[in-house]
C-alpha cells in the first residue's frame, strides 16, 4: 500500500510537469501548487479529476507546509498548501512585504492518526498526556504501567518504544504538537508547537506523511503520527485517543467531522485542537487543511486568464460534487458554514484591482 502511494505522487509529479503555459494567446492549461502531504492523497485525485473535465493540468508538489508556504510567498507557485495555518504576524509581515493580501481557503478535514505497530494486533487507547511523554521519549517500554493502566486488559509486550516523528516541516506536526500542548504543560514547556520541533535523540525523523507511514510499516514497535489516510491505506492500527468530553475515540470519517461543530472565523483559519466540540464523539487531533494563494493575481506579471482558471479551480475544489472522493480517501468533507465561508473569500479575487 505504501508502494501505491509513492507510486501514485511519482506518476502524477511526472505526468502533469511536462506542460506549461500556452503560446502566445495567453491560454493557460496548467496551475503549479506545492505543500502540504497531509492532503496529497486527494488532491492528486482531485486533480486528475479536474484535468479531466476542464484539460487544465494541476502540477502539485507534496513537499509539506512549510514548503507550500515559502513557494507562495516566494511567487514560484500559483498556490501554496498547509495544515497549519499562516499565523498573525507572519501572516501581517507577509501582506506588508507583499502589498497584498494572503488568503485561506479549507479544503477538506483530517484527522491526525497515532499510528502504531506491534507484532499482535491490538486496540489501544492512549490520553494526550501519555502520547507527550512517548513523544518526548520519557516513555519507552510499551508495557510501562502508564500505557498499562489505560489498556488494563491488554497484552503489551516488554519491548522498547521506536517513536517516528517528521524531519521536515510538516502542517501534521504542528496539528499533533499543538494538541499534545493543550494536554501536557511539560510538552508545552518543552518542546512546544510548531511545524518542525526539536525531538529527542532516539527518535525516527521521515519526510513527509509517505515517509513517516513506511518507517511505522518497516519496524515493529513503532508509533508516528500520519493523516488518517495514510494508516489506512497502509491498515495500520490508529490510537483511541481522550478528548475534552473523556471519552476515547478512534479517527473515523465522522469523528473528525464532529470536531468541526463549532463556529469558523470569516478568515477560516482556526484550530481545531484547541477547541472543545459540541459534540462528545469527536476525534481531538483534527484540523483543516488549506490552500493559500494573493488576493490581488496580477502580481509577477500573471496573465489574468490564469487567475480566471485559479479561481475556477478553486471553487470546484470546495464545492459538493467532490464530496463522494473525499469521503472514499478517509477525509471528511467541509461543513456547509466552511464551505460557504471559503467561496465568499474565493469570490474576493481581483486582477488590477477589478474581481474577477
Amino acid at each position: 500500500m505504501i508502494k501505491k502511494i509513492k507510486t501514485m505522487s511519482l506518476v502524477l509529479i511526472s505526468v502533469i510537469v511536462i506542460s506549461g503555459c500556452g503560446g502566445g494567446d495567453n491560454s493557460v492549461d496548467t496551475i503549479n501548487g506545492a505543500g502540504a502531504s497531509f492532503p496529497f492523497p486527494i488532491y492528486s485525485e482531485l486533480f486528475q479529476k479536474y484535468n479531466q473535465e476542464t484539460q487544465i493540468k494541476v502540477n502539485y508538489q507534496s513537499i509539506g507546509s512549510g514548503g507550500g508556504i515559502r513557494q507562495i510567498v516566494e511567487e514560484t507557485v500559483d498556490f501554496g498548501a498547509t495544515d497549519a495555518f499562516i499565523d498573525d504576524e507572519q501572516l501581517a509581515e507577509i501582506n506588508s512585504n507583499k502589498k497584498n493580501q494572503m488568503l485561506h481557503i479549507p479544503t477538506v478535514l483530517g484527522g491526525v492518526a497515532a499510528a502504531y505497530n506491534l507484532e499482535e494486533e491490538v486496540d489501544l487507547k492512549l490520553d494526550g498526556n501519555t502520547l507527550a511523554k512517548i513523544f518526548m521519549g520519557e516513555i519507552t517500554k510499551w508495557n510501562d504501567n502508564e500505557i498499562k493502566n489505560l489498556n488494563p486488559n491488554v497484552n503489551l509486550p516488554n519491548a522498547n518504544i521506536i517513536v517516528v516523528r517528521r524531519s521536515d516541516g510538516s502542517g501534521t506536526t504542528f496539528t499533533f504538537s499543538d494538541f499534545l500542548a493543550n494536554q501536557s504543560s511539560e510538552w508545552r514547556e518543552t518542546t512546544g508547537v510548531g511545524k518542525s520541533l526539536n525531538w529527542f535523540k532516539g527518535s525516527i525523523g521521515a519526510k513527509g506523511n509517505e515517509g513517516v507511514t513506511g518507517a511505522i510499516v518497516q519496524n515493529k514497535n513503532s508509533i508516528g503520527y500520519v493523516n488518517l489516510n495514510y494508516a489506512m491505506e497502509a491498515r495500520l492500527k490508529t490510537m483511541a485517543v481522550k478528548n475534552n468530553a473523556g471519552n476515547f475515540i478512534i479517527p473515523t470519517i465522522e469523528s473528525v467531522s464532529l470536531a468541526a461543530q463549532t463556529s469558523l472565523p470569516e478568515d477560516t483559519r482556526i484550530k481545531l485542537t484547541s477547541l472543545k466540540s459540541s459534540s462528545p464523539n469527536a476525534y481531538p487531533i483534527s484540523t483543516f487543511t488549506w490552500i493559500i494563494f494573493y488576493q490581488e493575481q496580477s502580481y509577477n506579471d500573471r496573465p489574468k486568464e490564469l487567475a480566471v482558471e485559479l479561481k475556477k479551480l478553486l471553487t470546484w475544489m470546495v464545492g459538493t460534487q467532490v464530496e463522494e472522493d473525499v469521503t472514499r480517501l478517509e477525509y471528511s468533507p467541509l461543513p456547509e458554514s466552511a464551505r460557504e465561508k471559503a467561496l465568499k473569500i474565493i469570490d474576493s479575487i481581483t486582477f488590477e484591482g477589478e474581481k474577477l
